[in-house]
């Protein structure tokens, strides 16, 4: 971005009063969550599932922690340089902070908001704001990406059910709609566009939505990188998010793996297409219990594979989450307390 973007999403030289205490009482919602979640899924089930993984445990945990190191990258990337602006460790604090909340709350969002508000803390709120957008931009494009052009592949070079062909081919195709629909938003000006929809709607009082519509707009400049000189330099930290669902993809094979069985290269490209179909469906509720176990026990039958297996991938994947979430809560609750305290 150029120096004046910079200044101008720079502008709000103090944080919001609001961001600590909205912080505060989205730990407190993450940390009931996750209480009702562990016992949901039930302590003795997860100590279980725990023993059947072993010492594998510990190596997704590693490669988990260095998936989120790789998307903390593209997060501080996407804030650009310049200005007022986080560290690295800090960035790394909000990428934990906001994986640990999504994980056992529904639809995974209220922890990107937790994020920005993080991020307010130490540079403008058009600039946090707009850096969590591109972050989830750039991960929701690579899902999509992966299922426009896998699922089609899949549907071709493997032999599988004709039902799950036809959900390869028309998958492919609404991805590929959706990506195109979403650049088309963003260059249009998205946030501004809801605003405008709002108001046209009645939702937004006039005075309201002329305050909004001029907030939005420069998080909407920020969205569309106005000022970089190429694309390759707006998109540049998109690659860290590559590299990090490469990881997350390879902790899921490890979780198989652990359970005794190697899953072949085309099992894995269908899990990493059509199952990115059933992720985004089980989102609904935290860590999709109930709707990942039976949309990945289908997958694996027609696929086949043992559906048992299917389960057992998502359970074991489901312990390291809880984990992960486990010790993100307590150090971004230690964390939040003492930095309260000033």
């Amino acid at each position: 971005m150029t120096a004046a973007a910079t200044v101008d999403l720079d502008e709000d030289s103090a944080a919001p009063s609001w961001t600590r205490w909205f912080t505060m009482g989205a730990i407190v919602v993450a940390t009931i969550a996750f209480i009702v979640t562990v016992w949901s899924v039930g302590p003795r089930a997860l100590a279980a599932h725990l023993a059947a993984i072993g010492w594998g445990f510990a190596a997704v945990l590693a490669i988990e922690a260095v998936a989120t190191s790789c998307d903390s990258a593209a997060l501080s990337g996407f804030i650009g340089p310049g200005g007022r602006r986080p560290g690295f460790a800090y960035v790394l604090r909000a990428q934990i902070m906001g994986r640990a909340i999504n994980a056992v709350t529904p639809l995974n969002s209220l922890g990107e908001a937790v994020k920005a508000a993080s991020l307010m803390e130490r540079t403008g709120t058009a600039r946090a704001v707009g850096a969590v957008i591109r972050y989830n931009l750039a991960t929701f494009g690579m899902r999509l990406a992966v299922i426009a052009i896998g699922a089609p592949l899949c549907a071709v070079l493997l032999d599988v059910p004709a039902w799950l062909r036809y959900v390869f081919v028309f998958g492919g195709l609404a991805a590929m709609l959706v990506i195109l629909a979403g650049a088309w938003l963003v260059m249009r000006g998205m946030l501004a566009s809801g605003v405008g929809i709002l108001r046209r709607s009645r939702v937004l009082s006039r005075t309201r939505a002329e305050r909004w519509r001029g907030k939005a707009e420069r998080i909407d400049r920020y969205l569309r990188a106005d000022g970089d000189v190429s694309l390759r330099a707006r998109w540049a930290p998109a690659s860290w998010v590559v590299v990090a669902r490469l990881f997350n993809l390879f902790s899921l094979w490890l979780v198989v793996l652990a359970a005794g069985t190697a899953i072949g290269p085309g099992s894995m490209a269908a899990i990493s297409t059509a199952g990115q179909l059933i992720n985004a469906f089980a989102s609904m509720v935290p860590l999709g219990i109930g709707l990942s176990e039976a949309g990945n026990a289908a997958l694996f039958s027609a696929l086949g594979e043992a559906p048992s297996l299917g389960v057992a991938m998502i359970l074991g994947s489901r312990v390291a989450n809880l984990a992960y979430a486990a010790i993100g809560l307590v150090l971004i609750t230690t964390t939040a307390v003492l930095e309260f305290r000033r």
